[in-house]
């Protein structure tokens, strides 16, 4: 292929770059040159017919990767319009990257629906669309139920806790919107109970999949964002994740620690951390873990620290939780059900 083809491609993905978008050839010989640079491993084609650099790839964090393939397919496919999680990464949601992998556009009542490769197309009936950064997306309120209908618990619960957080609702008004989009649709009960449990107080992703861990898994919901003096500075003062007040008096504070609770989720708090590297956030993070505990364990009887890593294991997270006393309120099972 003429080296003067592969330097115009060479200039189109750094022109793409600058735009925070990724390459979407629209020829034959394009694909083809973009995938001979593939094979030579350097570039990436991190969604079907579209493409980036390497090296440019590997520094967008995993959270904000979504929105870049969302807004090159909507400069691709101007028509198309975007729901479900990919509407709810848009809208700026708590939403877990795995849920991302597969891109979701609405289609009419006449149009094929289903699984396409990594497109999934959903029949939706008049749905209102609204633009967001140029891309056309179904309403905030129809997005957030459809989420909330088809997302496992933990993960529909991240969603949940960010729309009443970023929208100022409550779990009631959530609840309302449930039955106004989704009361006679498949998984309307499971969105119900997800929006009772809504609480604007979760601030990340990975805080809300860690309550709806504790939920599925049988015990007592926590108290979020509790605050608690800082006995080296009376001017200050501490909001821990997690708060329960024991049947025998005792309080016990719960810390998520570790960056996945920020980085395997979209939404603003993803974004702000990009700023910093993996190594510097690790480090800060690690210090500031360990300076809390030290001043918490002063006004509280415990402090139950955990990761994400924990969370997901039912055994280990149980066995953690049950060493701090947090007492059990239900038999485990799954919110769904």
């Amino acid at each position: 292929m003429p080296r003067g083809f592969m330097h115009h491609i060479d200039r189109l993905l750094l022109d793409c770059e600058k735009k925070g978008l990724l390459f979407a050839p629209t020829t034959q010989s394009a694909i083809e040159a973009c995938r001979r640079r593939v094979a030579q491993g350097i570039v990436v084609e991190p969604f079907r017919g579209l493409f980036a650099r390497d090296a440019y790839w590997e520094t967008v964090k995993a959270a904000v990767k979504p929105y870049q393939i969302i807004r090159t397919l909507s400069y691709a496919h101007p028509q198309w319009v975007f729901c479900s999680f990919s509407a709810a990464c848009m809208h700026g949601l708590s939403v877990s990257t795995p849920l991302l992998r597969s891109v979701h556009i609405a289609v009419g009542p006449s149009t094929h629906s289903g699984t396409s490769g990594r497109i999934v197309r959903h029949k939706i009936v008049r749905s209102r669309v609204r633009r967001i950064f140029g891309v056309p997306v179904t309403s905030f309120d129809e997005t957030v139920v459809d989420c909330l209908r088809s997302a496992d618990f933990p993960s529909a619960l991240a969603i949940a806790d960010s729309a009443v957080r970023t929208h100022r609702l409550t779990s009631s008004s959530l609840q309302n919107l449930v039955e106004r989009h989704g009361a006679r649709k498949q998984g309307a009960s499971r969105a119900r109970r997800c929006a009772a449990y809504a609480d604007a107080r979760s601030e990340s992703g990975g805080e809300s999949v860690a309550r709806a861990r504790m939920i599925e898994l049988g015990f007592a919901v926590p108290d979020l964002q509790v605050k608690l003096p800082n006995v080296l500075d009376r001017k200050r003062s501490f909001y821990v994740d997690y708060y329960w007040t024991l049947p025998d008096g005792k309080h016990i504070v719960g810390e998520m620690d570790g960056l996945e609770k920020y980085t395997m989720f979209t939404g603003s708090h993803a974004a702000a951390m990009k700023q910093q590297s993996a190594r510097q956030r690790a480090l800060a993070a690690l210090v500031r873990e360990r300076q809390r505990e030290s001043r918490l364990t002063a006004v509280c009887d415990g402090v139950v620290r955990f990761t994400y890593a924990d969370i997901m294991d039912d055994e280990r997270f149980s066995s953690i939780l049950d060493a701090y006393s947090i007492p059990r309120v239900r038999e485990p099972r799954c919110p769904d059900s």
